[in-house]
């Protein structure tokens, strides 16, 4: 049963929101009595309609988070509007183009490199200093198991994902003893739009990642949502600096996503 008191007035930032994982996470710490913001670049409006009809707390906001000025403009206007931040869900992501790296162009590195991985810099950054000012806050961010086993043809997602988890460490790192948490999820397989997209793209996508992984199945993105929340909240007051796969077991498997060179994009989570 959902403890509709759990996050009772606290702020909460999602990226990634309109869709997938983060529209799960958005919606349940809602639902847990969270004051939610929820960011993306854009916002369909039957899911503003989906929120209306749910009687949530969500607002949402558009934005792109690769943009500096609109990080610092996000978080100023959460601020002016709520008074703190408590918790910031960073989310957002791409996978790109999906070639080996002989075929891969320079824009689509720096794309995903600066949606991936700058973003996560720049939101930090804003993050972390309105944090400071209020003594506490939980930053949670999505890595992806490519990060940790490499993805082959996916070498800026990959190099991207593992970034973050280095940038994630040495964040939390710094502002572990000033009451701020920093952890790292790693969804595996994951049902979203995207991945779906993706299965009408590559042949045996949605096979392959099923039989790769040891539970047989593809999560739900409130799966990873929960995971999410858990470490964002005082359940988990003494974990900071961790990441954390909810993978259904594919990482015990010790493979990384080898494919033959192709040039078609390719979704993770």
């Amino acid at each position: 049963m959902t403890n509709s008191t759990q996050f009772k007035d606290q702020v909460v930032l999602v990226t990634g929101a309109s869709s997938g994982i983060g529209k799960a996470a958005a919606i349940e710490y809602a639902k847990r009595g969270a004051r939610v913001i929820g960011a993306a670049r854009s916002i369909p409006k039957e899911l503003e309609q989906e929120i209306q009809n749910l009687n949530l707390d969500i607002q949402f906001y558009k934005m792109d988070v690769s943009i500096e000025a609109d990080v610092n403009t996000l978080v100023d206007s959460i601020v002016e509007k709520y008074g703190r931040l408590d918790i910031a869900f960073n989310n957002a992501g791409i996978s790109g183009v999906h070639a080996p790296i002989v075929n891969a162009e320079l824009k689509d590195w720096d794309n995903i490199i600066s949606v991936n991985l700058t973003s996560n810099f720049l939101l930090m950054r804003a993050e972390v200093r309105q944090m400071l000012k209020q003594g506490s806050g939980s930053i949670v961010n999505t890595s992806s198991i490519g990060g940790l086993t490499g993805a082959s043809n996916l070498a800026a997602y990959a190099a991207s994902k593992s970034g973050l988890i280095g940038l994630s460490k040495v964040v939390a790192m710094e502002y572990a003893r000033l009451g701020i948490r920093v952890n790292v999820v790693v969804p595996g397989y994951t049902l979203t739009p995207m991945t779906d997209k993706t299965s009408t793209i590559i042949s045996n996508f949605a096979e392959h990642s099923k039989e790769a992984t040891p539970m047989h199945r593809g999560a739900d993105p409130l799966e990873i949502a929960h995971l999410a929340i858990w470490l964002s909240s005082s359940e988990a007051s003494f974990v900071t600096g961790q990441v954390v796969a909810a993978d259904g077991g594919y990482l015990l498997n010790g493979m990384p996503l080898a494919e033959k060179p192709t040039v078609q994009p390719l979704a993770l989570h």
